[in-house]
């Protein structure tokens, strides 16, 4: 497939389909006005299993990029228009509990709530971005698992990490992961530190790093120094992109100016240039491709090793694709300003060429492996994975999308070999469950060769020792391996499809036990020591609620967020009626969601 193609099998949390009957308003219906897919009326369930009808209309970002230009240029003027019908651009009064300022209010009812959710390195708080204020704009907080304080950790100045602020760079990359949310928009703890370990905070155009929960916030470096000697500094550097931090906290990646750097985080040390040559040029070092961010679920373009001695990273090159245009129709200005020019891969035509290398963190030559032996020149480079001996596991998928070849290579020698191709007839779903075992040469696979995806057991010479889950529903996620008690714990859809649960499984085979039990949807985060875990539950009932809870029976421990967004109770959301129609081959039931139009605009029906 190309660029501009996709799964019809593709999940509802990536894209926001559109579909809608005479009768019935669909969930889809609100998704025309923009509302998110990830929560939708009553109670807000996460709904990412449960596929609208048939019909849906993907929206690509980049399309969606010049609409929604065109949108916001051109609505209000128009509409106001003389010698326009109202009926051609403005929605007709009618009267309903759901308000035009409703659907164009961010967030969406309901939908303020933690999110970036993990647990400090030692247990002993929950970290999370939240907003204050109900708004867009989030700041880092802190919860004390043992009593339950809450603080502040930190917040942008005044001005920093909004919409206005960000290079059209950070701005496509923010699209491209359908992020909305501004102020602090990501932090990442060294989830590899033995002790309180450090965090990684980027604000605006800089890098913060945190020793632990008291420390104060450093800069790691100052911008201007990436500059060369002889330039001067203009207030328009170049955006430091994709910052991430070591699994020993000793450094941290990032991407400047399509070279990739890293630095250590004793805050005194200057940045180090790894890769060069491409600066200037179609290329870059270190930044996923534009399908890898926009089809498969990949935004990440490096790879620092545990031990923080390599970086795998991808090169790409753009630069025999076409550009696409998207003109700023409206806007003030002209030239340059009034339009953007992308590579775009069409579907069918030429992709961004990719190549996959690793180079030591201490500066030095690039080791560049081959990739094509399978599936020639033409391939995706899906996931890539360090193993904890220093291997890489890389998953290369053809062109069509029916094969995954997971290659093993050694970075030392330059060697690689086939440890197994997973093949489909119709399509592979991309997943993260690959999970290498740290006492034993083994991973996790996950795989839909059965009609729906479950774990296998694999050693690290591509033989498959078992089968550790089966039935007719699906694993969606691998959240943690207790190699010490032999346990695996997954959410999956054993309950049907309206449910997703926290279980486990043990390595050696044997029975599953379920550990959340609230019908509805439940995704977690589990703690380093397997003794507690974060639920994020929401049902078609009850509005979205983060609690702490014990591992070991699924109790409450802490109640980390409840809902009281004051517009649930105004809007009187209807809850939706689930059903399953037969696809036109009556092979496949195929989920869906209905509201009557009638529960929201009286006398309609």
């Amino acid at each position: 497939m190309g660029g501009g193609e996709q799964s019809l099998r593709r999940s509802v949390d990536a894209e926001a389909p559109v579909a809608t009957t005479s009768k019935f308003v669909a969930l889809g219906c609100a998704l025309v006005a923009g509302l998110q897919p990830t929560s939708a009326r009553a109670g807000l369930p996460a709904f990412a299993s449960s596929p609208l009808l048939s019909g849906c209309l993907p929206l690509r970002s980049l399309r969606a990029r010049a609409r929604s230009l065109q949108a916001r240029q051109h609505t209000g003027s128009m509409a106001a228009s003389a010698g326009y019908a109202q009926s051609r651009y403005m929605p007709a009064q009618v009267d309903s509990t759901i308000s035009y300022e409703d659907i164009a209010t961010f967030p969406r009812p309901g939908c303020s709530a933690p999110d970036s959710i993990a647990f400090s390195p030692d247990d002993s708080v929950v970290t999370y971005l939240a907003s204050s204020d109900g708004s867009l704009s989030r700041q880092l907080y802190a919860m004390d698992v043992a009593n339950g304080q809450v603080r502040e950790l930190c917040k942008p100045p005044s001005g920093t990490g909004e919409e206005e602020t960000f290079s059209l760079e950070e701005k496509l990359r923010r699209e491209r992961a359908r992020q909305l949310h501004t102020g602090i928009t990501s932090y990442a703890w060294a989830e590899g530190a033995e002790d309180a370990g450090k965090i990684l905070v980027p604000i605006g155009n800089e890098l913060f790093v945190q020793e632990g929960l008291n420390g104060g916030l450093q800069r790691l470096f100052d911008p201007s120094v990436l500059l060369p000697s002889d330039a001067q500094a203009d207030g328009n550097l170049p955006p430091i992109l994709d910052a991430r931090i070591s699994a020993d906290g000793k450094m941290v990646g990032f991407v400047w100016d399509r070279e990739l750097y890293v630095v250590s985080t004793d805050c005194k040390s200057m940045p180090r240039q790894l890769t060069h040559g491409v600066r200037g040029t179609e290329l870059t070092n270190g930044l996923a491709d534009y399908i890898a961010q926009e089809e498969m679920d990949r935004y990440e373009g490096y790879w620092i090793s545990p031990d923080s001695s390599m970086v795998a990273f991808e090169q790409v090159d753009e630069s025999h694709i076409a550009k696409y245009r998207i003109m700023h129709q409206g806007s003030e200005s002209v030239g340059e300003s009034a339009q953007e020019d992308h590579h775009y891969p069409f579907a069918g035509a030429a992709n961004p060429v990719v190549r996959l290398g690793v180079v030591a963190t201490a500066g030095g030559d690039v080791r560049w492996f081959d990739l094509t032996s399978r599936f020639g020149a033409d391939f995706y480079l899906a996931r890539v994975k360090w193993f904890p001996d220093m291997s890489l596991v890389l998953q290369i998928q053809n062109r069509e999308q029916t094969e995954v070849e997971l290659l093993h290579v050694n970075p030392q020698t330059g060697e690689s070999k086939t440890l197994f191709v997973e093949q489909s007839k119709e399509w592979i779903n991309l997943h993260n469950m690959l999970t290498p075992l740290k006492k034993e040469a083994q991973f996790l696979w996950a795989s839909e060769r059965t009609g729906y995806q479950h774990l296998y057991l694999y050693d690290t010479s591509g033989n498959l020792v078992r089968q550790l889950t089966d039935g007719e529903w699906i694993v969606e996620d691998v959240k943690s391996v207790d190699e010490n008690t032999g346990l695996v714990y997954f959410v999956g859809t054993k309950s049907g499809w309206l449910e997703r649960h926290l279980y486990t499984v043990p390595l050696g085979g044997g029975e599953m036990v379920q550990i959340t039990q609230e019908p509805g949807m439940h995704n977690v985060i589990i703690d380093h020591k397997r003794q507690l875990f974060v639920d994020q539950y929401s049902s078609s009932t009850k509005p979205f609620r983060v609690n702490v809870c014990s591992l070991a029976d699924g109790s409450v421990v802490r109640m980390l967020y409840v809902n009281k967004d004051p517009r649930l109770q105004r809007l009187t959301l209807a809850t939706p009626t689930f059903v399953t129609l037969p696809s036109s081959d009556g092979k496949v039931p195929l989920q869906a969601e209905y509201v009557p139009i009638s529960e929201y605009v009286p006398n309609m029906s």
